[in-house]
């Protein structure tokens, strides 16, 4: 299980848990920065998502789903109903990465 607050290739790193997930609570430039740079520095095996509730769903019956997204180097939210989730407990996601703009459509 990943930590609230820890240090990712240079950038301090904080997460807020959602139903267990520790979703990241980088705003959006950061994280595109840091995914850049696993792109650029050839770094392979590293896995993102872009969390929405429909999936963190999902995956609460998927073994399997439930497991990549556990072991994920970066979540972020993606879209609406996460930053709510975060509201209504208690939480700060103020932004997240789409799935669209993160798959490059």
């Amino acid at each position: 299980m990943k930590s609230p607050c820890h240090l990712m290739e240079g950038h301090l790193v904080f997460n807020e848990r959602i139903i267990g997930y520790a979703v990241s609570k980088m705003e959006r430039p950061v994280c595109i920065q840091l995914i850049a740079g696993w792109i650029e520095n050839g770094e392979k095996q590293k896995v993102f998502v872009c969390a929405n509730p429909h999936s963190l769903m999902i995956a609460e019956k998927d073994k399997v789903f439930k497991k990549a997204l556990m072991d994920a180097d970066l979540i972020t939210p993606d879209g609406s109903g996460i930053l709510l989730a975060s509201k209504l407990l208690g939480g700060a996601l103020i932004s997240g990465l789409p799935a669209v703009l993160s798959s490059g459509n």
